[in-house]
């Protein structure tokens, strides 16, 4: 957890650096979190400001990340971090909580200049579909998954918010690191589509058998 909760520090230092410096993301530091390049980012950050507020929403794992930028930011009066938090929500189970419709509500109450997104711990079920369950990990699943992620996308991209969406990091049990390879697989997929930043926290934290 210790491991963790530096990782989302360091996530977070990398956010700053981009925010207060204008640091080109692929000219990365040692010990810096990996981003995955996507299309189309030559306009991808917000104007220069001299206040940054950024937006932290995730699930369980998003509590942990929100943590380590609240820590951060103390003594940094240039950046605000903000958190939206729903520690058993998910992509999977929209009828429980619909991210899309909740990003939406959020940001037209409030203007954020940056979205840190870390979802998906929840989402290794089935989806209910209007034709049924979809299995889990199935070409069917993915489809509906990818579905979800890019109406929480286009809710984002709506309010021009830059978006960093934060991968999964391995997990110590075995199966369920193995389902959130699959999540992470979709998720990667579609930040390429759509041009959005994708920071791959197993590159740093898995051990050199790929496992937690």
């Amino acid at each position: 957890m210790n491991q963790f909760l530096n990782m989302c520090q360091r996530v977070l230092a990398a956010l700053v650096l981009i925010c207060l410096a204008s640091v080109p993301l692929h000219a990365q530091q040692a010990g810096e979190a990996p981003v995955v390049e996507s299309a189309a980012q030559s306009s991808y950050l917000p104007a220069r400001k001299q206040v940054y507020d950024i937006v932290i929403m995730g699930d369980v794992l998003g509590t942990g990340l929100w943590a380590g930028m609240n820590r951060f930011v103390e003594t940094e009066d240039r950046v605000t971090v903000t958190g939206r938090i729903q520690e058993n929500s998910g992509l999977a189970r929209p009828k429980l909580y619909n991210w899309a419709k909740a990003a939406d509500n959020l940001l037209e109450s409030r203007p954020f200049d940056i979205a840190a997104i870390m979802l998906g711990a929840n989402d290794a079920r089935d989806i209910n579909s209007p034709d049924g369950f979809l299995r889990f990990g199935t070409d069917e699943w993915r489809k509906a998954y990818a579905e979800q992620i890019n109406s929480l996308l286009s809710a984002l991209k709506k309010h021009k918010v830059a978006i960093y969406w934060i991968g999964v990091p391995p997990m110590r049990r075995k199966s369920y690191d193995t389902a959130m390879k699959v999540v992470a697989e979709v998720e990667r997929q579609v930040m390429a589509e759509r041009g959005v930043r994708y920071i791959d926290l197993r590159l740093l934290l898995a051990d050199s058998d790929d496992g937690y």
